[in-house]
Order: C-alpha cells, then structure tokens, then sequence
C-alpha cells in the first residue's frame, strides 16, 4: 500500500507538460468526489439507521402505558454475559461503534481503491501502474465480491420475510442493507469498467491519428502499441471475475447480441451453420430438462413408496413412524402433516432444479453459439483464400481487395465471437467456482 502511495506521488512529480498535469488533476478530483459522496451516504445511512432503532426502542416508549412493561430489542441477536434489558442502552451503543468502525474500513478501503483506479485512469488518458493496483486489490475483491453477493441473498430472504410482517423497524432496516449491498456491487463493477474504458480509449485514438503521416519507424511503434491495446486491460479477482458494468448486468445483453448476429447473416451457408449450433443447444437443453424432471419424479415417486405402500406389510396394530427425505425442523407435528410437508418439499425441489436447469441449459446456448460464430469466421477466411473464388478475377489489385475484405470479415466475426465468450465468462466462472467446490465438498 506504502508503495502504491509512493507510486502516484512519482507519477506526479514526473509530470512537466501543463496539460497533462491537468488530465491527471481532473481524474484525482474526480475520485475525491467520489470519496465524498459514498462518504455521505454511508455515514447518512448509518446515521438513518441508529435514529430508527432509537425511534422504535426509546421514543415510542412515550406511546405506551407507564404501568406496560415494554420489551426493548437490539438490531441483531447477541449472546452476551449480562441482562439484556438492564444494559440495553451500552449494548446498543457498542453495537453502534462496531458498525462504525466496520462501515469506516469499508469506505477508507473502497474509496483508496477508487483513487488509484482513477489515477491509473488518468495515466491511460497520457498513455506498471495498474499492474500493481490489480495485484493490491484483486484478491481482497475474491474475497469481498463473494460475501457481499451471500449476504445480500441473506438480506433478501429477510425481507421477504419481514414484508408479511408488522416488524417495520426490522423492514427498514433490511431494505437499507439490501440497497447498501446492490450499490456495493454495483461500485465494485464501476472500477473495473472504468479501467477497461480508458485502456481501450488507447487503442481508439492511436487508430484515429495522422499516422500514415509519420516515418515508418514511428509506424512500426504505433503498431506494437495498437496490438497491445487491443487487449483490454482488466482488473481481474481471483483469476476468474472481471468486474465491469457489463458484467452488473449481461443476460439481457447477451441475447441482444445473439438476435444481432441472426440479423447480420445473409449467407445460406453461414445460417445453416448458425442453425446448427442452435439446435444442438436446444437438443441438450431438452435431454438435460427431460433427464432432471424424470429424476425429480423418480425422487417424489420413492418417498410416497417407502412411506405409504409400504404400510401394507406392517400389522395394522404397528405403528410405523413416515420419514421424510431430509430431516428438518418445523413448528407442527411432522407425523400428522407429513403429506402436506412432503408436498412443500417436493415443489421446493421442483423450484430449486428449474432453476439450475434454466441456468445450465442457458449457458450451453451461449457456448454453443460462440462456437457456431468461431465456425462463420473459419468459413469466410477459407472461402475467401479458395483458388475457385479468386482465379477467375485477372487484376491483381481487385484479387487482392477481395482477399482482404473476405480475411477482414472473418476477423470481424472472430473478434464478435471473443466478446460474446468474454461476457459469458464474466456471467458463470464465479458461479461455477462455487458449484464445483461445493460439489467437492459434497
């Protein structure tokens, strides 16, 4: 961290040219005003959140009788050593400095990393820095990105809880944690996009220079330049996620792009492949949900065998205790409601498998239709460079026009190919991480 600081105060002494002092001057304001307003908000809802749990523990006392013994709750469960309610105002008041203090971590660790993206940002826009701030920070974002996408679940599992209920105090407090969690995502996403931007922004303006204009030393340059910048530069965590607005919000994205490229294709031959891409990841899909709803029937059927035929061996005298798949704790007799348990747990599982079906099935689409889009690009660049399309054309100059619009379509198609795989990528390796080590746990 001491290193990185040293870092940028280099970076600025190194700086004579006035305009350049003035692009990175406009980036560090731009991340101190970004200090500031996640500064505001965090402390503005902490300071939302103390004020309801006073309302609802001291103020509304008011409203009840003297001779009503109210009960007072803290904001969360705690085990402690001594009575609740005689210390409730230094509980309280100790649970405040402890979200304090861990609300503060989080704002000075996430705004430092917002100032050094933005740093990082400004020395693109002039042209080792990012490396590393992605060294810094790309681990401690594995770790934060996973908890924070778990507790918000949690969160949102409260509140659907909470919304049937009257517990208002516990609902705003709930909808304050969900919101503080989606921003949280989101501003992790934000960094990351905005070094992907200003990485690529290289790549544009070197493009859209005067540079047939220099010498050809200065050409070859400004060609390793252009291959470099092609490859955007990502923050990557973990090894596995790339955080990118993007990636905040790619489904709908993603089959935007796939109508775009059925659009774009005019070519009988290109569409049949396309089509058959398609209908292998139709035909999975179909084998996979037929394949789990026979085993989730399978399931259902076992259980209504072992625990209702199966009564007909016992002496009606016997009685015979119906067990259900999972053992599990409920606030009614399992024995006297098994049916409507054993229902409530099928359709959970149901629910629960649709989803990993959706999810699965959708993804091999995507694959499938990145390969079929890999396979377009092959066939333009080997239609393009056949003997038969070419040899009838007598003037060299026109050959090698054609040659090159039909290589320069394929590499389009190529490059449209790698994007698509890019985002699924950034849509299912975080999820599969977790899948497999659960599975291996398992």
């Amino acid at each position: 961290m001491q290193d990185l600081i040293e870092r940028v105060r280099f970076d600025w002494n190194e700086l004579s040219n006035a305009h350049e002092l003035e692009i990175i001057k406009k980036y560090s304001a731009i991340g101190r005003l970004i200090t500031l307003f996640t500064t505001l908000f965090a402390y503005l809802a902490i300071f939302s959140f103390i004020l309801v749990q006073l309302l609802l523990n001291f103020v509304l006392d008011i409203a009840t009788t003297t001779n009503e013994s109210r009960i007072r709750h803290l904001t969360a469960e705690i085990e402690v050593f001594i009575d609740q309610q005689k210390y409730f105002t230094p509980l309280l008041l100790y649970m405040f400095l402890v979200v304090l203090c861990g609300i503060t971590t989080v704002i000075a660790m996430e705004t430092l990393c917002m100032s050094y993206t933005q740093h990082a940002c400004g020395l693109f826009e002039i042209a080792k820095f990012i490396e590393m701030t992605k060294a810094n920070f790309e681990w401690m974002y594995f770790i934060a990105i996973p908890c924070a996408v778990l507790t918000l679940s949690i969160n949102l599992y409260r509140l659907s809880r909470l919304i049937t209920t009257e517990a208002y105090g516990d609902l705003i407090t709930t909808v304050l944690f969900v919101l503080g969690h989606i921003w949280y995502l989101f501003f992790c996403n934000y960094v990351g996009q905005e070094v992907i931007n200003h990485s690529s922004d290289i790549f544009h303006k070197t493009y859209n220079v005067q540079w047939y204009m220099t010498s050809l030393k200065v050409q070859k340059l400004l060609l390793f330049i252009m291959q470099r910048t092609t490859r955007y530069c990502t923050l990557m965590v973990g090894g596995l996620f790339i955080p990118s607005l993007e990636g905040f919000a790619t489904v709908q994205d993603l089959m935007k792009r796939i109508i775009c490229d059925w659009n774009e294709l005019n070519n009988l031959r290109e569409i049949e492949i396309i089509k058959k891409y398609a209908n292998i990841g139709r035909f999975i899909t179909i084998i996979t949900t037929l394949f789990i709803y026979i085993s989730i029937f399978c399931f259902i059927l076992i259980q209504y065998l072992s625990n209702f035929f199966f009564n007909i061996t016992f002496d009606k005298n016997e009685s015979h205790p119906r067990q259900l798949p999972v053992l599990i704790e409920c606030f009614m007799d399992q024995q006297k409601n098994f049916c409507l348990i054993l229902i409530i747990m099928c359709l959970a599982v149901v629910c629960g498998f649709t989803t990993v079906v959706a999810t699965e099935t959708i993804h091999m689409s995507y694959t499938h239709h990145a390969c079929g889009l890999f396979e377009i690009a092959s066939y333009r660049i080997e239609q393009t460079l056949l003997k038969d399309t070419i040899q009838n054309i007598a003037s060299s100059s026109e050959r090698s026009s054609i040659i090159c619009r039909g290589v320069i379509s394929g590499f389009n198609m190529y490059k449209k190919a790698i994007e698509f795989v890019i985002i699924i990528c950034m849509i299912h390796t975080i999820k599969n991480f977790f899948l497999l080590c659960i599975v291996i746990f398992l």
